[in-house]
């Protein structure tokens, strides 16, 4: 093989894997689709929230000066306990949509849900949120929105705040002095 052949071959090669150097190599991968948001709402939007648990239910009252519990005396939560409660609440991002259809709720756990989460918003708008089983794994739960037929998994750490509502709920410490 001659020189000139040998140069024009070591040129187009050399252009190819600049070409695939520069353009290929460097394009961003694919990006997967991120899992759904159950739902989300403004954060000043939610005046009153009930979570009810295994048949207890607590509710809770938002107030000019705060979240409150929605009991006779308006009694104010543990600003401490409370903390991210209303961020948890703007809506939880899902695992997975798990089916579009939910063929048979006991399946799931949501024929009876053991959490349910209700948020009352302004402009007389509520979310509900039914929370069945744990999955097999323990990592997620069985969620479905009330009156639309999805079914999502959403992490356990989700509930498990929010079940906490009701089964530890937030009442202000008392002060050392007793007050």
């Amino acid at each position: 093989m001659n020189f000139r052949t040998s140069l024009v071959l070591i040129l187009i090669l050399v252009l190819v894997g600049g070409y695939v150097g520069l353009y290929e190599l460097r394009k961003a991968p694919p990006r997967e689709d991120e899992p759904p948001w159950i739902y989300n709402v403004n954060m000043q939007d939610i005046t009153r929230i009930a979570v009810t648990h295994q048949g207890a239910t607590q509710r809770f009252v938002h107030k000019e000066d705060g979240w409150h519990f929605d009991d006779e005396q308006v009694t104010p939560v543990d600003r401490n306990r409370w903390g991210g409660i209303i961020l948890i609440l703007m809506g939880p991002q899902s695992q997975r949509l798990l089916s579009d259809t939910i063929d048979d709720p006991d399946k799931y756990g949501l024929a009876f849900p053991s959490t349910e989460v209700y948020l009352e918003l302004l402009e007389r708008r509520s979310v509900e949120i039914n929370l069945g089983d744990k999955t097999p794994d323990g990592e997620s739960y069985y969620a479905q929105i009330k009156g639309y037929p999805q079914l999502f998994l959403i992490h356990s750490s989700w509930g498990q705040v929010l079940n906490r509502l009701v089964t530890e709920p937030p009442y202000p410490q008392e002060s050392p002095d007793g007050s």
